[in-house]
């Protein structure tokens, strides 16, 4: 697949797995969704496409990470804003962060082969998570989601 077509399936799986967890939802939901995000707002989404990014949502939901115990929250897609060490400002958006009690999880999903950067991405996203929450544990996870 090439990049052009790897950034999209992304992007498609983090536009709906919010949606898709916002309450219980069978396959033909998801799949009907799916239809309708990727008709409507990507380009090059194709039915193949489309299958793909809703198996892997369907992955994530059942992953032991986006588990929620009664009582926790979960947000999706946090914008964060931070100042660096040399006065440059940091701006980004966390997938998905998990607030229980007094720790904090956030998630930083992946839908292609793992690279390095990955884990500068996730500490940067835990640094700012961090500064936001300093009286809570906090610590972070890359979820990769593979084709079934």
């Amino acid at each position: 697949m090439d990049p052009a077509s790897n950034s999209a399936l992304g992007t498609l799986v983090h536009a709906l797995l919010p949606r898709a967890r916002r309450g219980a939802i069978g396959r033909a939901e998801l799949r009907a969704m799916a239809e309708r995000l990727g008709h409507g707002e990507f380009d090059a989404v194709d039915q193949p496409m489309l299958d793909r990014a809703v198996s892997m949502v369907e992955a994530l939901l059942a992953h032991p990470d986006l588990s929620v115990p009664p009582g926790a929250s979960m947000i999706f897609e946090a914008p964060y804003s931070r100042r660096l060490p040399d006065g440059r400002i940091e701006r980004g958006t966390v997938d998905a962060i998990v607030v229980d009690g007094s720790s904090v999880r956030v998630l930083e999903f992946k839908t292609g082969a793992a690279r390095s950067a990955h884990s500068a991405q996730l500490g940067a996203y835990v640094e700012a998570v961090r500064a936001a929450w300093p009286t809570r544990t906090v610590e972070g996870r890359v979820v990769y989601v593979r084709d079934p």
